[in-house]
């Protein structure tokens, strides 16, 4: 196969990863952000909904439940959020998860490229490494509760890293590189019968055409005359059609005889 086909990338247990897939094929600068729910940090939203009231004089510690209302006692008890993802719904009831797909995870390096069988395969870590930008990092070393995480930037490394290792290539039909070679053949046995003129010197134009095999390897040419007839029908030569009008004549390439004066045969020209 000269035009590999372009395969996904796969998890350890065979399926496919969509999101690494898509990062390393276009690379999506959402999927590269250590710092992209630096909001729900600073909530706690990206934990589950633990929220308990301390005891100022004995430390005792008791769980507020999620959704009743009853709250801390103030001033004797304080109040301590561990979590507060909502455990309404199953995208957040275990906190709300980064997007990031770290490269040192052992996960996202488990699935190798190997569609070009000439180019040697790595893992994605030693290809987002390579280049000017893809030593760095993962936090470009901002605290996660730093107060400028709003206005920070974050860079496109699509083009100056090899984070997009797998990138989808056209598959084209295979080429054939060689000599021009016939790889099959077929012979007929045809016979190619012309119709003389009335005076048997030349033919008319007119051709019919018998193409098969007879049993018992019989010529073709017996065919001709086991079915002669005087009125032409074995070869189905009619010069008009049954309404008789000239204008219905079959056309033919052939030149009629044009006899002059002196009775000289010649060919109109």
């Amino acid at each position: 196969v000269m035009q590999p086909t372009w395969e996904s990338v796969k998890n350890a247990d065979g399926t496919i990863n969509f999101a690494l897939s898509y990062h390393r094929a276009e690379y999506e600068p959402g999927y590269d952000d250590y710092h992209d729910i630096y909001m729900q940090r600073w909530r706690m939203e990206d934990k589950p909904w633990k929220v308990i009231c301390v005891n100022r004089s004995t430390g005792l510690e008791r769980e507020v439940p999620f959704g009743e209302d009853e709250i801390c006692l103030d001033p004797f008890e304080y109040k301590k959020v561990l979590g507060q993802g909502n455990p309404m719904y199953e995208s957040t009831k275990n906190g709300i998860q980064s997007r990031f797909l770290d490269p040192n995870d052992p996960d996202n390096n488990v699935w190798i490229p190997s569609s070009v069988p000439n180019a040697k395969g790595q893992s994605w870590k030693a290809n987002y490494e390579a280049g000017t930008c893809g030593k760095r990092s993962i936090d470009k070393d901002i605290q996660l509760f730093d107060p400028n995480l709003p206005s920070r930037e974050q860079p496109n490394r699509g083009n100056c890293s090899n984070i997009v290792d797998n990138p989808i290539h056209p598959t084209l039909p295979d080429k054939r590189i060689g000599k021009l070679t016939a790889l099959e053949q077929r012979r007929a046995k045809y016979v190619a019968v012309s119709r003389l003129t009335d005076d048997y010197l030349d033919t008319d134009g007119f051709l019919t055409t018998y193409e098969g095999e007879l049993e018992d390897g019989a010529d073709l040419l017996t065919i001709v005359n086991q079915l002669r007839s005087k009125d032409d029908s074995l070869f189905d030569w009619k010069m008009e059609k049954s309404n008789g009008n000239s204008e219905d004549m079959i056309r033919s390439t052939f030149q009629d005889h044009v006899i002059d004066r002196y009775g000289a045969i010649g060919r109109e020209n």
